[in-house]
């Protein structure tokens, strides 16, 4: 079971970030509720698929990426309350599912989208599971 440390830039969310390069470790969303998110390492398998669409993402994942070998297979977090100190979400989320909601900045969770790099074309994720960042370190774009 693996997580995977990457850079992510070039994407869009309700709060129409832009110019932000951040670094993220990335799990498979297992569930998600208005209070929960639940999170699994990613299989071999798993992994090898979303390493292919890093390479074919680029300008959206610059940077080395990291894997790390994970000996808990699920993660859960309580998305509490209580408001955040920044504009960003605890986790990004990529998933091919519409469903999927964020209200605005302040909140633990935001869906987002890979665009190229003047922000106006959607890069699709065609993947068969979702995935969940945990946003560690954040920096403004030259």
């Amino acid at each position: 079971m693996y997580s995977l440390n990457t850079q992510l830039a070039y994407f869009n969310n309700d709060a129409v970030l832009k110019k932000l390069v951040v670094n993220i470790t990335w799990l498979k969303l297992m569930s998600l509720n208005s209070r929960t998110i639940k999170l699994q390492a990613f299989s071999k398998m798993e992994l090898d698929q979303l390493l292919v669409f890093i390479d074919q993402n680029r300008l959206n994942f610059p940077g080395n990426y990291f894997i790390e070998e994970k000996k808990e297979e699920i993660t859960e977090a309580v998305l509490r309350k209580e408001t955040a100190k920044h504009i960003l979400p605890h986790y990004f989320i990529l998933s091919t599912n519409q469903n999927i909601q964020s209200a605005g900045p302040f909140y633990k969770k935001m869906k987002i989208n890979l665009t190229n790099d003047t922000y106006t074309e959607a890069i699709d994720y065609l993947l068969s599971f979702a995935v969940a960042g945990k946003i560690e370190i954040y920096r403004e774009a030259k």
